[in-house]
């Protein structure tokens, strides 16, 4: 059989900073290199282009989904890697990945993204012990996301901010394993920048709950409202509303937004175990109604 060919796509905007080290990481294994910028006004698309990229230009249009979909559209490789700009891939990664591509054991594999932070309070905070990797900053968190995949038309991005491939892998009766290849991220290690970032984030995704309500755009919004540090303060101010005028008495725009509280509830109970009690209230109030 033919050796498996890997194509490495993604999404960039004024990234003249981290670009070269990301593409330096991956550039053994890539077959092909494809960037598709968002509106770059420094050097990204040269230093990309020195390192034998693709360039499009892409209008964004406020959907992380449209334009890592417009990456991987073109890709002509029997595999697609996705890695962001800020992101380098772990050196004894290369090699797993080799052997991935090569297996018929899945159709798209897990990678550990490892988001280096200064920010202590996030949940799943670990503090940094590798000095070589970890560039001055404090510790980091661990997401799980799908970044290895078969170059199949029915795989495809969806979510306008957290964006995931894994959904479509899954409709396909595709096969998702876990792998040990890590990435280290650092695009949310400078606090002004990851704080601005996650303001417009969270904008976004109020726009999609808004556009196109359901169980995913709300949950969407949760998690972006955690990550703001807005959502406790968004749930203790509705139930001392409701405590306040009684469910009987609430307005359908509190109703709707109480609907899209309890969507929630899911995520929350996992992730933020300061709000289980209040969630027990608001189902105790709901069975007022």
């Amino acid at each position: 059989m033919a050796k498996q060919t890997i194509s490495l796509c993604m999404i960039t905007k004024n990234e003249e900073k981290n670009i070269a080290n990301c593409l330096n990481s991956a550039k053994e294994i890539a077959d092909e290199i494809i960037v598709v910028d968002t509106g770059s006004s420094d050097k990204t698309k040269q230093i990309a282009r020195k390192f034998g990229a693709g360039v499009s230009d892409f209008k964004w249009n406020d959907d992380f989904s449209a334009a890592r979909n417009e990456s991987i559209k073109n890709a002509a490789k029997d595999w697609i890697l996705v890695l962001d700009a800020d992101e380098v891939l772990d050196g004894d990664g290369i090699k797993e990945i080799k052997n991935l591509v090569e297996s018929k054991d899945a159709d798209g594999y897990l990678m550990a993204q490892i988001n280096y932070t200064n920010e202590s309070n996030i949940a799943g905070f670990m503090p940094a012990i590798d000095k070589r990797l970890n560039n001055g900053y404090r510790g980091f968190y661990v997401s799980l996301i799908a970044r290895l995949f078969r170059n199949k038309k029915d795989y495809h991005f969806s979510g306008a901010v957290h964006e995931l491939v894994e959904d479509s892998i899954k409709k396909s009766n595709g096969k998702i394993l876990t792998s040990n290849v890590k990435v280290h991220h650092y695009g949310g290690a400078e606090p002004e920048l990851a704080a601005s970032k996650k303001k417009y984030y969270l904008e976004l995704a109020k726009k999609k709950a808004d556009e196109t309500p359901s169980a995913d755009s709300y949950y969407e919004l949760g998690v972006l409202l955690k990550e703001n540090g807005t959502l406790l303060r968004l749930l203790t101010a509705r139930l001392n509303q409701t405590k306040a005028t009684g469910w009987r008495f609430m307005s359908l725009e509190l109703l709707l937004k109480r609907q899209r509280i309890m969507t929630m509830q899911s995520y929350i109970i996992q992730e933020c175990s300061e709000l289980r009690k209040m969630l027990k209230d608001f189902s105790a109030l709901g069975s007022a109604i």
